[in-house]
């Protein structure tokens, strides 16, 4: 069945439990209070008749001479009978008739046939010289002017009922068919999507905030998929042109040593060797970018003294940031011991640290700090360089991913840098944090959210 049938049949068998529910109710309450304001009504109108009867009884000196009231026990549908101080009957209207029945829901079963009597005592002066019983039916006070006015008001409940139920049934078939027509056209739109058609998403609001979200969704859907599309291509060609660099200088010296135009001597070895290693390394690297977890990149946890390997860092690569006019500082103003991989925590390090030298001018300074707060453990490289345009801070992440193409190629970026930090951080249950202004540096923080022991 689909969604459209099955909300208009949901919607319908709610509107018509409910309708019913409610007329059954209304129809149950209404009538046991117009009974009682008839009974109470009927109960008056016996005091008033016996009242009537006492006094023309008094006044005729306890004498029957002059009653007459068979007209207005026949016009109510009841029996006036009177007796006298010893109870002997000493006046009779006759029989009472049934009167009103048979009309609506206020019908009765032959019990309503049972007649029924309700005695006034006449006192005069304080003495009681006689009584008056009236004898009526159940239900006798269901006149033709209320029965009539009863059905009359139970076809109206009837009717708002057909009405309110029409007014429903439109409803639902309105409100069913934009949900439906929504999710309708939101299914051919992600078959569209994973057919590859990736044009943009036309789909009107609908006002109903889950819909909505759904089509935002999916519109989200495919603008990351335009987004890995675009990475793909970029990553083809990013590779394609990292690995082609090294081989054809490989290649190159190749030929040329078997030309005879270069010696086979130990620099031009030496020279092939490091592209070979430049291969081998981008590979390396490549790989370890896709490994997310302690398992994949066999982390070797150990506890050694963070600020000694720090120093050891800034000794090692110093050399290459004076011979670039460029100053490496390091900053940390306290002794912390840590449970990490050492090796892979360094090979992060180094990276930010040659990122920051890449894109750091001349005269420029880059600073490596670590320091803890309450909780977490902060390593970062801080530069003054060129800085990441804000839109490509979300994505320089990713793997092979360059910010500038032409100016990671003068500077040899392979895109691969960050996303291995990205791995390698993330193996250790941390986060990698960018926060750069064009033109003004970037600080690449790793924050560990284990607390690193002492």
């Amino acid at each position: 069945m689909s969604l459209k049938r099955k909300l208009i049949l949901g919607f319908s068998i709610a509107i018509v439990s409910s309708l019913i529910l409610v007329s059954l109710i209304s129809m149950f309450i209404i009538n046991e209070r117009f009974q009682n304001y008839l009974e109470e009504e009927q109960a008056i109108k016996f005091k008033t008749i016996s009242d009537e009867v006492s006094t023309l009884y008094i006044n005729n000196n306890y004498s029957t001479s002059g009653f007459n009231f068979d007209r207005i026990a026949t016009n109510e549908g009841i029996e006036i009978t009177l007796l006298d101080e010893n109870g002997n009957s000493i006046y009779t209207s006759g029989t009472p008739r049934m009167r009103g029945m048979g009309r609506g829901i206020m019908q009765r079963s032959s019990q309503s046939e049972i007649l029924k009597t309700i005695n006034f005592d006449i006192i005069d002066s304080g003495r009681k010289v006689g009584q008056v019983i009236i004898g009526y039916y159940n239900y006798s006070y269901i006149t033709e002017s209320a029965s009539i006015f009863f059905s009359t008001l139970q076809r109206s409940i009837i009717l708002a009922g057909i009405i309110a139920l029409l007014i429903g049934l439109v409803i639902s078939l309105l409100v069913s068919k934009k949900i439906s027509d929504s999710l309708l056209h939101i299914k051919n739109t992600a078959y569209r999507i994973t057919k590859g058609d990736l044009s943009p998403v036309n789909i009107k609001k609908t006002k109903i905030t889950e819909v909505d979200e759904l089509t935002g969704s999916i519109d989200y859907l495919r603008s990351e998929l335009i987004n890995q599309d675009r990475i793909r291509k970029e990553y083809a060609q990013n590779i394609s042109h990292d690995l082609r660099t090294p081989l054809t200088t490989i290649k190159t010296y190749i030929e040329a040593i078997q030309d005879g135009i270069y010696e086979p001597n130990n620099d031009n070895l030496s020279l092939i060797g490091e592209e070979i290693d430049r291969v081998n390394k981008l590979v390396e690297d490549l790989k370890n970018s896709y490994n997310m977890n302690k398992e994949d990149l066999g982390l070797i946890l150990s506890n050694y003294n963070l600020n000694q390997e720090l120093e050891n860092i800034k000794s090692t690569y110093e050399s290459i940031f004076i011979k670039e006019s460029k100053n490496l500082t390091l900053e940390i103003n306290e002794n912390i011991n840590v449970k990490l991989d050492k090796s892979k925590i360094r090979e992060a390090i180094i990276n930010l640290l040659d990122n920051s030298r890449k894109y750091t001018s001349s005269g420029g300074n880059i600073t490596l700090t670590a320091y803890r707060n309450k909780s977490d453990l902060i390593v970062g490289v801080i530069d003054d360089g060129v800085g990441i345009p804000s839109k490509d801070i979300p994505h320089v992440k990713n793997r092979l991913y360059r910010v500038d193409s032409s100016r990671n190629k003068s500077t040899g970026g392979s895109g691969l840098g960050l996303a291995l930090v990205e791995s390698i951080v993330k193996a250790h249950d941390g986060q990698v944090v960018i926060e750069s202004d064009e033109n003004r540096g970037t600080k690449a923080f790793m924050i560990f959210k284990i607390p690193p022991r002492e």
